[in-house]
């Protein structure tokens, strides 16, 4: 048996120190990402909805469909720059909706909404181009 603990090698503590140190789930800040993740989604859902036909197919083409600037100049025999202004314009437009409600929604400041979006930004997945969630 004394053989035994001779025979067992120290731990590396070097080996330890190196090793990335995972940070523990905390429930409340699950349910909380949960809970404002749906919530944004609403007013995302909502701001979508209050935007002119126009934007909302112009961002369709863009965000969901992913036609570029070049093609949406044709499809609307604009300027390119033309068609990136307005892509611009309407993702602002939509971006402004969505925080609005979002703080209508639960009844907080612009801070705090601010606050909830950096806590769900893990969530979030918007593919390629994702929705630009933060403070103008």
């Amino acid at each position: 048996m004394l053989d035994r603990k001779r025979a067992r090698q120290p731990p590396d503590l070097g080996e330890l120190a190196r090793r990335p140190i995972t940070p523990l789930s905390d429930p409340d800040v699950d349910y909380q990402k949960e809970l404002y993740t749906t919530r944004f989604t609403e007013a995302l859902e909502a701001a979508w909805a209050r935007l002119p036909m126009p934007e909302r197919l112009l961002l369709r083409y863009h965000l969901l469909d992913q036609v570029g600037i070049d093609e949406l100049a044709v499809i609307y025999r604009i300027h390119r720059s033309t068609a990136a202004r307005r892509c611009a314009s309407a993702r602002q437009r939509l971006v402004a909706g969505t925080r609005a409600e979002l703080g209508r929604a639960i009844g907080v400041s612009t801070r705090t909404v601010d606050s909830i979006l950096r806590l769900i930004a893990t969530r979030l997945d918007a593919g390629d181009e994702p929705l630009p969630i933060e403070p103008a």
